[in-house]
């Protein structure tokens, strides 16, 4: 594998190897949903809300226990829901009751 480089100006210089590309250790595999069968563990779907809800900065992070609540309902209506539903359905009962 040869190297080249070249130089400008603006930029400096730059190196470039020549050759095909390496073989990575980790490949991209898209992530599926498991299903109910799958052996691979899953957060609650609460606590996925809750640090949904931190990393937003919601005044919901701070209340785990309504979120808790919050995803059980959902979870009976919606068995696919995700933590945006469930921060989704809390904004909607603190908004309108």
């Amino acid at each position: 594998m040869k190297t080249r480089c070249v130089a400008s100006r603006q930029s400096g210089s730059s190196c470039v190897k020549d050759g095909p590309p390496r073989k990575t250790l980790w490949t991209h595999r898209p992530r599926s949903r498991p299903t109910s069968g799958s052996t691979r563990a899953r957060p609650p779907l609460a606590e996925v809300a809750f640090a949904l809800a931190a990393q937003d900065g919601s005044p919901l992070a701070g209340r785990l226990e309504l979120l808790e609540r919050a995803a059980t309902q959902v979870l009976a209506r919606r068995p696919d829901a995700d933590a945006h539903d469930v921060l989704w359905a809390e904004a909607q009962l603190a908004m309108h009751g």
